[in-house]
């Protein structure tokens, strides 16, 4: 309520003045009885001047602490809901996938063909087989390597290729049934050939790797075991860099239980052969080695994966959003009658992706006051891209309904009907029904590591109206001192002209109220023909008349403000649009009081 005072002290002075004068008549017999009841000032005007102008900074208390207004270069007004208060962050976190304790594999043996030593004669005899060489073929060896687990993570729908630290082991042992002091290897050029699906690491010292095999550069030697004599195996470790699971059999990877399962075989092609050291003695007979084989996994520990994503993720990324509290809005625009019609609003969203995967993202804005919904209307979907934590992607989407042109940068979205959020001022912003729909592509990312997608949006709103606007206001002029406790005053004329520079339209009612702001019973206080203020404009404003009549059914007057409502609302079609502007305002002036009937009195009572 904006209040401007002026004072009419005058005014029971000069009707003293003039009831005294009206007294003194020589005529009359002192002796008789006198009419001491007289009426005065009938017709007078009492010119009172004029008022400060009221610009649109005071009627929509503007005032340069305050972040709710925005006022350009030109004085042109915007609502502009900005700053850190307006961030929304939200972490996701792909979980930890590891194949600890998934491993199974099976030993194998394979009697590789036995050789006969024989001596003629019954008794035992030294028989010297230095660098005697006996080799031996072999059929392909078939190893099993089986990982099986379970329970996957719902935010993981698909694994195509991951990067592990991983070591695969193969071990070789011989058993032979004889007491006899010989060396069993593996030859030069036996392969250890693995399934597509696994991606060796670089070896080197005897061993090489093509492709999906290792190849032995050298002859080693394997351990023997005899009945008397057990040995050790041979072990060779061999680094696994990669799971390509594109190249997995059929029906593996992801099951419909949750599980993921690889299951396949590796295969060691090659020869071996036997020498004997020194001196044996031997009766004759048949030995008969066996190979024993298995290949062993370490656990794989993944460093990257690619991943299909599935919709606990999509849940995750939009968990954390929380309403935004407007500030400093203004006293006026809390008011249940206003319907703030703007000509349009923009609604700017940054929307910052550090993740690996992109989608697309729709959501509803809901805006609310005392607990209760306003209003709310949906914007999207629109496709955010893939980032990463060192480069991420950013996004700039505007959404209007495509009167206000979009900051540079940005992509303008149309959207219907986005100007109801603000038809009434909210006291929070929401983000509601958020919906992320992620592409359905497989993205690479680090099991562990944590991903932030950030938004941030302004409201922007210039203070350019629409056909359904109305804005309630009030203004009060105080200290009028109309003071006639022992006079009647049957009725009083206010008069006035409103200069309004304001492009609105304004329709006008008043009341009178007595020094503690308390209306007053039995005086009426109404406009006489015109109660409307024409819209105008800096460069063309415009005069209206007011005049408010005062009819007095008590009799007596005792007034000290007029309360002036207005009630703004949008002009015709030529003026819809046009920003308001700081500078313009209404300007009261010409006011003159004046009493049609008078006043009157009783002098006695003076």
């Amino acid at each position: 309520m904006k209040k401007h005072s002026f004072f009419l002290r005058s005014l029971p002075v000069l009707m003293l003045m003039a009831a005294f004068c009206s007294c003194v008549n020589e005529d009359y017999d002192l002796d008789k009885d006198i009419d001491m009841n007289v009426n005065v000032l009938k017709n007078v005007s009492v010119p009172i001047g004029s008022l400060e102008k009221v610009t649109l900074s005071d009627i929509l208390e503007v005032s340069d602490n305050m972040s709710f207004f925005d006022v350009d270069s030109e004085g042109n007004l915007a609502i502009l809901i900005s700053g850190e208060n307006n961030k929304l962050s939200q972490e996701v976190t792909v979980p930890f996938l590891t194949f600890e304790n998934s491993y199974r594999g099976e030993t194998y043996e394979e009697y590789i063909g036995g050789f006969y030593l024989t001596y003629e004669h019954d008794f035992s005899d030294l028989i010297n087989l230095d660098n005697i060489r006996i080799p031996r073929a072999f059929p392909d060896i078939p190893l099993l390597i089986e990982f099986e687990k379970e329970e996957i993570p719902d935010q993981i729908k698909d694994i195509r290729y991951a990067e592990v630290d991983a070591t695969a082991t193969v071990s070789l042992s011989v058993r032979v049934n004889a007491e006899l002091p010989f060396t069993a290897y593996i030859a030069e050029g036996t392969e250890f050939i693995f399934p597509d699906w696994v991606v060796l690491g670089d070896v080197s010292g005897n061993m090489k790797k093509e492709g999906h095999k290792v190849i032995l550069l050298e002859d080693i030697a394997i351990p023997v075991s005899t009945p008397e004599s057990p040995a050790d195996s041979l072990f060779l470790a061999i680094p696994v860099s990669a799971v390509d699971g594109n190249k997995l059999p059929e029906g593996q990877g992801i099951t419909a239980d949750r599980k993921f399962i690889m299951k396949d075989y590796m295969t060691i092609r090659g020869k071996s052969f036997f020498t004997f050291d020194g001196n044996v003695s031997v009766a004759g007979g048949i030995i008969s080695p066996v190979v024993t084989s298995i290949v062993t996994f370490s656990d794989l520990g993944i460093n990257s994966v690619e991943v299909k994503l599935g919709d606990d993720v999509e849940k995750d990324l939009v968990s954390g959003l929380s309403p935004i509290t407007l500030e400093d809005i203004p006293d006026i625009l809390k008011n249940s009658d206003i319907s703030l019609d703007v000509n349009d609003i923009r609604v700017d969203v940054d929307f910052l992706n550090s993740s690996p995967f992109g989608g697309y993202i729709s959501a509803v804005i809901e805006t609310s006051a005392d607990g209760k919904t306003l209003d709310n209307v949906n914007i999207g979907p629109v496709h955010f891209d893939a980032g990463s934590s060192s480069l991420p992607s950013q996004m700039r989407w505007s959404f209007s309904e495509g009167k206000l042109q979009a900051p540079d940068g940005y992509v303008l979205y149309t959207v219907n009907d986005m100007t109801d959020i603000i038809m009434n001022i909210p006291e929070t912003v929401e983000f509601k029904d958020v919906e992320v729909d992620l592409d359905d592509e497989f993205v690479l990312v680090r099991p562990g590591e944590t991903y932030v997608l950030e938004q941030n949006y302004s409201i922007y709103a210039p203070l350019a109206f629409g056909p359904d606007f109305h804005l309630p206001y009030t203004y009060e002029i105080t200290d009028l001192d109309l003071s006639f406790p022992a006079a009647d005053l049957e009725s009083a004329v206010l008069d006035m002209d409103v200069e309004s520079s304001i492009p609105m339209n304004f329709n006008a009612s008043a009341y009178a109220t007595d020094e503690n702001g308390e209306v007053i019973d039995g005086l009426k206080l109404t406009l006489k023909d015109n109660s409307v203020l024409k819209a105008g404009s800096l460069d063309s404003p415009t005069l209206s008349h007011l005049t408010f009549v005062l009819a007095n059914e008590t009799g007596k007057v005792m007034v000290d403000n007029v309360v002036i409502h207005f009630a703004a609302t949008a002009p015709g079609s030529d003026l819809i649009g046009i920003p308001l502007n700081q500078n313009q305002g209404l300007y009261f002036k010409n006011i003159v009081l004046t009493l049609p009937e008078g006043i009157s009195a009783d002098l006695n009572e003076i």
